[in-house]
């Protein structure tokens, strides 16, 4: 093996850490002393089920089913069990809220990292771009950095309570590390033990927020594009049917027990939750709002960014106008990453991944029609193609144009720079 591979696989990964978790000290600083916004007062301030002042195991097991409800239930238990340490040492100081949060995230962005290192080096992938370890670690490394700074993650970061949505996030990508760890061994008892972790971190984070139910079936999205190489002949085995079907099936049950039956009953359940629309006008919305989300994470200036949103509800498919085009677009956007899944395999399963994971949260469940905080977990791999074709065309500009090529390097190193600096701006807002 090269010399100069072995020196920087092993200097890569510390300095790559220690790259991150600078940059994303110093964009979210301005937040520490942020204080306590909308629903961080009832589930935080105002719930006394929190509010332990011991460690003592009888202590810690309250808070599991601190849901401020009239009968106590188990409600998102580890975000609530993070949120009473908090309180124990801090007490109602936002300060040491905010800096679990910042931490949850710069972890999340180095799972992210080592995620993508492994999804790059499945063997087809290497063999078809001809990936060396140096680019594989750039284009992984850039890909969660553009991710972490975007300024649309300040609402899941920065708003104390969305801490829910963070653990969520790792312990998603958790058990995604864990199925590749499991899917690229040979070793059968080896196999079988990252499979049960992998059971345990979808646990933990359908215990840390709802929409991670949805992990099995982001598994079953990278076994098709990266394992099976985004082959349709795939999807016709009996097989693949069966595992889906017993995915499908899971995923139902887990959503109704979560929401307690109510799933099967929208109307009454929009009724209860006093909803000024109902689930179809709401189904009919969310197609235009994810547009939005796409448009906010890739021209995400600060002006366009809001805590609470006012967009207008669709009430037919006719109006607004854009509510049909939209429903074609996303439609469009999907079948195209299914057909070219196997041309163009990054793309297609940043495509995939983001609308699959937008399938609680912008379905049919009632709840407010947007929320940026929405997009922290399916927008993780979004920056995964964007990062792999700069890598491409750097690659090629520094052996044909030395002078375009120290051009484009200098218009990312700005473009990261603006990326920052409009996250920090953004931070102001809370």
């Amino acid at each position: 093996m090269n010399p100069d591979h072995s020196i920087r696989s092993a200097f890569s990964r510390p300095v790559s850490f220690l790259l991150l978790a600078v940059l994303l000290l110093c964009i979210y600083s301005n937040s520490l002393n942020s204080t306590w916004q909308m629903d961080d007062k009832p589930n935080i301030l105002k719930n006394k089920g929190l509010h332990i002042h011991d460690i003592m195991p009888e202590s810690l097991w309250q808070t599991f089913f601190a849901n401020q409800g009239k009968v106590p239930k188990l409600y998102r238990p580890l975000p609530c069990l993070t949120f009473a340490l908090n309180w124990y040492v801090g007490g109602d100081n936002p300060f040491g809220y905010h800096i679990v949060n910042i931490g949850l995230h710069i972890s999340i962005a180095w799972v992210l990292y080592l995620v993508m290192l492994r999804l790059l080096a499945v063997p087809h992938l290497k063999r078809k771009w001809s990936l060396t370890p140096a680019m594989v670690h750039d284009i992984a490394l850039l890909a969660a950095v553009l991710w972490a700074i975007n300024p649309i993650q300040t609402q899941a970061v920065t708003y104390i309570i969305q801490r829910m949505a963070e653990m969520a996030t790792l312990f998603y990508l958790l058990g995604i590390i864990c199925f590749l760890k499991a899917r690229t061994t040979d070793d059968l008892r080896v196999r079988w033990c990252y499979g049960l972790f992998c059971v345990f971190w979808f646990v933990c984070g359908v215990e840390s927020k709802e929409n991670a139910v949805l992990l099995p079936f982001s598994i079953l999205l990278v076994e098709w594009i990266f394992f099976r190489k985004g082959r349709l002949d795939f999807i016709r085995q009996p097989k693949a049917w069966l595992i889906a079907a017993f995915v499908m099936l899971a995923g139902i049950s887990t959503v109704l027990l979560l929401t307690n039956g109510a799933l099967l009953h929208p109307h009454k359940w929009y009724a209860s939750w006093l909803r000024p629309f109902t689930p179809e006008e709401r189904l009919m919305t969310q197609p235009r709002v994810v547009l939005h989300y796409l448009s906010q994470i890739f021209y995400p200036l600060p002006t366009r960014l809001s805590i609470a949103h006012d967009i207008t509800v669709s009430s037919s498919l006719l109006y607004p106008w854009s509510t049909l085009p939209a429903i074609f677009i996303i439609l469009g956007m999907n079948l195209w990453a299914v057909i070219f899944a196997r041309r163009w395999p990054l793309v297609s399963f940043a495509v995939l991944f983001f609308f699959l994971n937008h399938l609680v949260e912008s379905s049919i469940i009632p709840l407010e029609l947007v929320f940026e905080h929405r997009n922290y977990l399916p927008s993780l791999f979004l920056f995964l193609p964007v990062a792999a074709g700069l890598q491409w065309v750097l690659t090629r500009l520094r052996r044909d144009n030395r002078f375009v090529y120290a051009f484009m390097c200098g218009a990312m190193i700005m473009m990261l720079v603006g990326q920052g600096i409009g996250t920090y701006t953004r931070n102001m807002a809370w």
